[in-house]
């Protein structure tokens, strides 16, 4: 994994040209918090030396009707435009690199939308189910860090992981995206009880995918963070592997600069662990992609 010093300066590592990349977690200035344009991203790929890079935009939130103020993505309107997009760069590129056509969504259980229906409107290649709201809050913003000092921590958290848990039973969701973000600002549960808990949940979630062949995302994104880890931690992410729980990889890239984040580091790893592939996608259908 990368070394406190790598982490904390943002260095980024990459493989030279050949060595198999992928990233499957990039936004562009569509979602409204992030910058560059989808061929912005896809060039700095090929830059690096990634042979796929899958696109995925916040799906529009007015479509859920989310209940919240901390409302961060597409517009409906802009929806059509941006899958048109993805696929004229696709097209325009695909000689030097293969794009994929992804959204990340966001699950609210009570909604009880039937998320595969609103879905089917587009020929998705992948789709990441996310967690981001507890209580009407965007956990992962900055804005509601009181959210986290006026609650207990392993209650937050029994609470994040019970929707984890239930958005994986819906099999709605191609890719589950960066699992545990709760600890995204460095608030984590301490006390040897609530370590034992924590390691409990990620035993449960670990036994869960593995049941459901979930694939889950290693998301270097926490790397940048305050909390200045990848997502699924270290301890969690060997859990997943020890069940064979299938991978994918993705830098949460808002920035054309962040494409493929420390990805080699993440490839490096699972090497040394035994992993032999990650999970690519096309047409909402899983294949292995040899390391």
């Amino acid at each position: 994994m990368p070394t406190d010093n790598e982490k904390k300066t943002g260095a980024l590592i990459f493989k030279t040209r050949g060595e198999f990349l992928i990233d499957y977690h990039t936004h562009t200035w569509r979602c409204g918090h992030a910058e560059g344009n989808i061929e912005d991203y896809v060039l700095k790929a090929i830059e690096r030396g990634l042979t796929e890079i899958g696109i995925s935009d916040h799906y529009p939130m007015d479509v859920l009707n989310v209940p919240s103020e901390d409302i961060s993505s597409m517009l409906y309107q802009d929806l059509q435009t941006y899958v048109n997009e993805v696929k004229e760069v696709a097209r325009r590129y695909e000689s030097q690199i293969t794009v994929r056509l992804g959204t990340e969504m966001d699950y609210f259980r009570d909604l009880k939308l039937g998320y595969n229906r609103i879905l089917e409107e587009y020929d998705w290649d992948y789709v990441i189910g996310s967690i981001h709201f507890l209580e009407g809050k965007d956990v992962s913003h900055p804005k509601n860090l009181t959210f986290y000092q006026k609650n207990s921590l392993i209650d937050i958290y029994c609470k994040y992981f019970d929707e984890i848990k239930t958005m994986t039973n819906s099999e709605e969701f191609d890719i589950i995206g960066h699992v545990d973000v709760i600890k995204k600002h460095g608030y984590v549960p301490e006390g040897e009880n609530s370590v034992k808990e924590l390691q409990e949940f990620y035993l449960e979630l670990a036994r869960l995918f593995a049941q459901k062949q979930q694939v889950v995302e290693i998301n270097t994104g926490g790397l940048r963070a305050p909390v200045e880890e990848i997502y699924p931690a270290e301890d969690f992410l060997n859990k997943l592997i020890s069940h064979n729980v299938p991978l994918t990889i993705g830098s949460d890239a808002h920035h054309p600069d962040e494409v493929g984040y420390s990805n080699s580091e993440i490839v490096g790893y699972l090497k040394e662990m035994g992993v032999n592939t990650v999970v690519g996608f096309k047409n909402r259908q899983a294949y292995e992609v040899p390391l």
